[in-house]
């Protein structure tokens, strides 16, 4: 039994896979001796790269029990040192060399330098790689493969698993190959399994299986199959096959098991290795053992990751710089652009008691001239109002009547506009001496039409009206020297503790705008880089060779976290700096926040990217996440105006507090010893922890 064991590389039995409705494989049988060439044969999409994925780790069967070198593969097994894997895509690292991508792959296999470079001199001449220092993407679609299928031979692994490794070679190098794949299974005792389009070329190995709609037609040796029935071509007996598999899927509906073994025999093969399961299931106790002892930490493969990680970085210097600037750009838009005070608004200005021509000309001292001490004769009060509203607010357009100014407010020429009475002075007169009740006065004063469609322009100019209204009429009272307090509200506002009523709304905003920005670009900086490496299939053959969940995200977060410092000062010196935005709290502090606000980003982007399978699904999680968390954060309008129930949500999320605290740190110089800063860290620290925790756990098990 042990015998029958140890000459067995690969065992699949009743192996079934389905995506959706989609059965890719349907009980699946086969087996591999040890020493051999498997060549497995079918058309496109009839399920031998899912059978691959499934022998490797990195997918799941539905039902069906896979056996590799002894080990029951549940899809938490990793035989990095023991199996090469070369898969059908390139998946390479584009931005190295080949002699620096088969460095790469043979530290993450723990090999020594001095082991790789002796390696790598054998392969080079072997496969005819190039050996000058261009990066892989720039190699023929051939050379990126003869790469690939280098960095899979690099460790000498026991079980070599290549799909179409041959594409894109011509027939002198293919004809290299298959003496090399001859020579180590006879010297070295190695095991291949190869899939491949060249059907004819696989008569040089031990045994094909030809498979068809996820089944297997036939397991047996290219000669036996060829004498069996009757044909020249391997391709010949493909095609008796698959027809007469379809034959007895249409008139009987027999299993197509069944079928294997009356036009086969394959099931002899099966019956002969069936036995070696309780051998399998007991013989491997000491390598599961292994396996356990196995470090989760390497600091070679660690190494590697960070040399693969700088590499991408240097080649790719002007996404790297744009990293860098991006940040400025921002800042530079937004504090240009938003909350500030709008300035040349359209206002309307009908004046009945003066002409323009006339305020031009008369002398303002002459407004309010008193008389004695209880009477004062004004004169001309709208031409001096005039003078109060000649700010850059207002783009002052003059009309001859009410209704002339009424047709352009409503056909959106101007903003609003002020109508003064003819008899404007006589009113503020007789206000001013005789303090006269609403029934004495036929008329307002003034009136003003607005257009508040534009809450925040209309809000402006209501508010600044108001304002120079109430500095005018303090000026008549000084100039009938009379008590200018006569007209003010008997109520004082105290000079403010923090800010000034006279802030511009940018200064409110700025802190949740900045903690935004650098939140979701760590999200957006991270769905890049690990999503590009999860396209290019460099993620996947990482995993199998052997690199662990915990190296492969720390090696991701060491370098952004890098970029993350080098944003968090950017922010720092355009908002403050540069663009000198006012801030009284600690400038360090500011930027631990700001540097904990862009951690917890990268924590989340790694979690979003290792869900998504593209970037298309990635962006679109992003953007869902982005506009609500936005929205209810505090950051363009208070978080307290929320209902309480979405108000006791919203604090544990990663930007409502965090944004509220450095608000305070900004403004009013708050510092660690205030309980809102220290809670502020302390929900940042939770998601990052937590995410951390999630991104490792979900690297671990997401295939």
């Amino acid at each position: 039994m042990n015998t029958m064991n140890n000459h067995l590389a690969l065992y699949v039995k009743d192996v079934e896979k389905s995506f959706g409705s989609n059965k890719v494989l349907d009980k699946l049988c086969l087996n591999v001796q040890k020493g051999t060439i498997y060549g497995l044969l079918g058309s496109s999409g009839c399920g031998k790269t899912t059978l691959l994925r499934c022998i490797i780790g990195r997918s799941n069967v539905n039902k069906g029990d896979i056996y590799v070198l002894g080990e029951k593969q549940d899809g938490s097994v990793v035989l990095a040192d023991r199996v090469g894997y070369m898969p059908q895509d390139i998946s390479l690292v584009g931005e190295l060399s080949a002699r620096d991508s088969i460095y790469f792959f043979g530290r993450i296999y723990n090999l020594k330098d001095d082991i790789i470079k002796s390696r790598c001199d054998e392969l080079i001449e072997l496969l005819d790689l190039p050996t000058d220092n261009r990066c892989v993407r720039d190699c023929s679609g051939g050379e990126q493969r003869r790469v690939s299928f280098a960095v899979t031979l690099v460790h000498k692994p026991e079980l070599l698993i290549l799909d179409e490794p041959t594409v894109g070679t011509d027939s002198i190098l293919r004809n290299r190959i298959w003496k090399y794949l001859t020579k180590i299974t006879e010297e070295d005792k190695t095991t291949v399994i190869i899939t491949t389009h060249y059907i004819e070329e696989t008569r040089q190995a031990d045994k094909i299986a030809l498979m068809r709609k996820g089944k297997l037609l036939t397991e047996e040796h290219p000669e036996t199959l060829l004498e069996r029935y009757g044909c020249d071509l391997l391709e010949e007996v493909f095609v008796i096959l698959s027809s007469k598999q379809e034959e007895t899927e249409q008139t009987s509906g027999v299993d197509n098991l069944a079928f294997q073994s009356s036009q086969t025999g394959i099931n002899e093969s099966t019956e002969r290795t069936n036995a070696a399961l309780d051998v399998i299931s007991e013989a491997p106790q000491q390598t599961r053992t292994e396996r356990k002892k196995q470090s989760i930490f390497e600091m070679i493969r660690f190494k590697s990751l960070l040399f693969k990680n700088y590499k991408k970085l240097k080649s790719n210097l002007i996404s790297t710089i744009f990293l860098v600037v991006f940040p400025a750009l921002q800042v530079l838009f937004f504090l240009t652009a938003v909350g500030r005070e709008t300035k040349g608004n359209p206002f309307g200005i009908v004046n009945n008691e003066r002409s323009q021509e006339f305020c031009k000309t008369f002398p303002r001292n002459e407004s309010a001239v008193p008389y004695d001490k209880f009477s004062c004769h004004i004169n001309s009060a709208s031409c001096l109002f005039e003078d109060y509203l000649d700010v850059p607010l207002f783009y002052m357009i003059r009309f001859d009547s009410k209704y002339e100014a009424l047709s352009a407010l409503e056909s959106g020429k101007i903003r609003g506009f002020l109508h003064m009475h003819q008899n404007l002075s006589e009113l503020i007169e007789a206000r001013v001496n005789y303090g006269v009740d609403k029934y004495d006065l036929p008329d307002e004063e003034m009136q003003v039409y607005m257009d508040m469609t534009s809450i925040q322009v209309g809000g402006i100019i209501k508010e600044r009206i108001a304002d120079k209204y109430q500095l005018f009429h303090e000026k008549i009272y000084d100039d009938c020297r009379y008590l200018s307090k006569a007209v003010q509200i008997p109520l004082r506002v105290e000079e403010s503790f923090y800010g000034n009523k006279n802030e511009e709304y940018v200064i409110f905003i700025t802190p949740g705008i900045i903690t935004s920005m650098i939140f979701f670009m760590g999200v957006l900086m991270t769905c890049v880089i690990i999503l590009d490496e999860k396209c290019e299939g460099i993620w996947d053959r990482s995993i199998v060779a052997g690199v662990t969940a915990l190296e492969l995200s720390l090696s991701h977060l060491l370098y952004q976290n890098v970029f993350m410092i080098i944003i968090s000062l950017d922010f720092l010196l355009f908002v403050f700096v540069i663009f000198g935005q006012p801030y009284i709290g600690s400038l360090w502090l500011i930027f631990a926040l700001l540097y904990l606000q862009g951690l917890a980003g990268i924590m989340l982007g790694f979690a979003i990217s290792v869900l998504s399978d593209n970037h298309v699904t990635a962006n679109t999680i992003v953007t869902g996440i982005f506009n609500p968390l936005v929205l209810v954060s505090g950051i363009l309008w208070p978080a307290e105006a929320l209902p309480k129930y979405i108000y006791f949500v919203i604090e544990w999320l990663p930007l409502a507090i965090p944004t509220s605290a450095l608000r305070n740190v900004i403004r009013k110089g708050w510092t660690l010893t205030n309980l809102h800063t220290l809670h502020s860290i302390g929900i940042l620290s939770f998601w990052i922890l937590f995410l951390l925790a999630l991104n490792i756990y979900l690297t671990k098990t997401k295939r």
